[in-house]
């Protein structure tokens, strides 16, 4: 499970269908997201996104930091 995404997604009081519905995607790629433990099949813009949605820099969505924001 990608930990990261459903932390951030939760923290903002969002399902998975509202999340979708927020940058463009279906509800069911949120879950196969969440599902695989990774974004690496996400593409750059819905990276984006996701990262413009929580505030956080697309590394840290990516778990290769522990940093929320970009220095």
């Amino acid at each position: 499970m990608n930990r990261i995404l459903a932390a951030e997604r939760t923290r903002l009081g969002l399902t998975q269908g509202a999340l979708a519905e927020r940058i463009g995607v279906s509800r069911g790629l949120i879950q196969k997201w969440e599902a695989a433990g990774n974004l690496g099949k996400a593409s750059g813009s819905q990276l984006q996104a996701l990262s413009d949605l929580f505030s956080v820099s697309t590394d840290y969505l990516l778990g290769r930091t522990t940093e929320r924001k970009a220095s």
